[in-house]
């Protein structure tokens, strides 16, 4: 494998194909891999890793930073067709599960803890790359919910609790299924049919 020529900023796509590899390498052999033994690894020279990355932390931010993405837009696909701010956040909450258990739901939580337990201050940088993904959104559902109340189609709620309750449930539930084998589906039917449903007002209350 060669260097890229000096002087050339790093290939954006295969700095990522190298991340997601790198990543695989890690969950194989141990987050504790040096620099040198994961370009072994990568059959790459150390300086060729280098140019890429100048350390672990960034070959994890950038795979944390692309699934982030991917996730963000595969529900972003979803919703199309949804209208009423209740089925909205069905919605968000049951796709976020299915892409996170399509990928490989396993892998993602095991590459955060590891990461987040052996990198000092990566819990900060990974809470600077969740909220430019999740700010947004959050905003854009809570004010939704509020105009939704105001008009009677949503019941009167704390719209910044309920979004935050469908994200608390989602991660949750990944978390305990990796680690306790918990199916999170009877969970998240569960709150879909005692706090979402029940939130949805009749369509002759709206004014």
């Amino acid at each position: 494998m060669s260097k890229n020529p000096v002087g050339r900023p790093p290939n954006p796509e295969r700095r990522l194909e190298i991340a997601l590899a790198a990543v695989d390498a890690l969950r194989e052999r141990g987050f504790s891999l040096s620099m040198s033994e994961l370009a072994a690894a990568l059959s790459m020279k150390r300086p060729t890793l280098y140019f890429y990355f100048k350390d672990l932390d960034g070959i994890l931010e950038l795979y944390v930073t692309h699934i982030l993405a991917e996730e963000a837009q595969h529900v972003a696909g979803s919703l199309a067709d949804v209208e009423h701010p209740i089925d909205l956040l069905e919605a968000i909450m049951r796709e976020s599960h299915a892409f996170f258990a399509a990928r490989g739901l396993e892998d993602w939580i095991v590459v955060l803890t590891q990461w987040i337990g052996s990198s000092q201050g990566a819990r900060d940088r990974f809470i600077a790359m969740v909220r430019p993904h999740q700010a947004p959104v959050r905003e854009l559902m809570i004010e939704t919910l509020q105009l939704a109340i105001a008009d009677g189609r949503v019941a009167p709620c704390d719209p910044r609790a309920v979004w935050d309750l469908i994200h608390i449930v989602v991660d949750g539930g990944m978390i305990h299924q990796v680690l306790s084998d918990v199916d999170p589906l009877p969970v998240l039917d569960l709150v879909r049919r005692t706090v979402l449903a029940p939130l949805r007002l009749p369509q002759e209350t709206a004014r």
